[in-house]
């Protein structure tokens, strides 16, 4: 009997292992096929143009004469991989978490893949992506057990502007005519606007003393607090700029998802590396 009590110990042990292991490979090839459309569409599309002539207000032409300089995007996709903590809640507890993100520069799709480190030897595996007008996020325990899934016409325009709200990180989409138009708040805020065929996000920019993004709220003229992130949007926080690949980003975000239920999350991370590249087909790397 002891036997086969270990027999069976031993045999669920292995079969757990196994569906890990197949699981794991299967969340990365959903990823990898996601990157794969991102990237073809990029390729199919038009790349925006060279900066505004239009006129923009100061503390924007400033900030993107530094950022961005007077080059017309030349690169099909920006890649960046991080590393940093998350947590569920204002008192949640604060989980490890790393992994990559693709985004497109012609048009105003991307992918996030990250891993979640819950405790010792438990992972969530989070992918969400807004391709071709198109939102979803997918949440699994192990890679294997899906928890969450989350899709509906309510995601399109948070997932629209979660791509705004990155953008410092390939700032030449900010710089181009064609992706984001603005609008003058005062000296040290400005108002962006992206649209997506008929999706349209809106944010409101602050600039620090420094003339740079300092953050990026959801900006909604209906709602009586303008000042608070929109509930279902992002808000995100910059600091730690640096050069790379010609252009001036930030290193450290803080970004913070307000849920339309009131359910609120953070992550902070590190910026481990950009890189702007042609957008022919690359896979992600493994985040886990």
């Amino acid at each position: 009997m002891p036997d086969l009590l270990v027999l069976a110990v031993i045999s669920g042990a292995a079969i757990f292992l196994f569906a890990v292991a197949i699981g794991s490979n299967l969340f990365v090839v959903m990823v990898n096929e996601q990157v794969r459309c991102l990237r073809e569409n990029a390729l199919s599309s038009p790349m925006p143009g060279g900066p505004a002539h239009r006129s923009r207000p100061e503390p924007v032409s400033r900030y993107l004469a530094w950022a961005a300089g007077d080059k017309k995007p030349d690169a099909g996709c920006a890649r960046i991989r991080f590393h940093g903590r998350m947590k569920i809640g204002k008192n949640g507890r604060w989980m490890k978490t790393g992994g990559s993100a693709c985004f497109s520069l012609a048009v105003p799709d991307y992918v996030w893949h990250a891993t979640i480190t819950f405790a010792p030897g438990i992972w969530i595996e989070a992918c969400d992506f807004y391709i071709n007008r198109t939102a979803r996020m997918h949440f699994s325990l192990f890679s294997f057990f899906p928890l969450n899934k989350v899709h509906g016409h309510d995601i399109p325009v948070p997932s629209l502007f979660q791509y705004l709200a990155s953008a410092p990180l390939f700032p030449q989409v900010l710089a181009s005519s064609d992706s984001v138009s603005w609008e003058n708040i005062n000296e040290s805020a400005a108002i962006a606007t992206i649209h997506d065929g008929d999706i349209p996000a809106r944010a409101l920019v602050r600039f620090d003393g420094n003339g740079r993004p300092e953050s990026i709220t959801a900006y909604d003229p209906e709602s009586p607090a303008r000042n608070h992130p929109v509930p279902g949007m992002f808000a995100s926080r910059f600091s730690g700029y640096a050069e790379t690949g010609g252009y001036h980003v930030p290193f450290q975000v803080v970004s913070e998802y307000y849920l339309p239920d009131g359910a609120y999350a953070c992550m902070e991370y590190t910026v481990n590396g950009i890189d702007y590249m042609p957008p022919e087909p690359v896979p992600m790397e493994n985040s886990g």
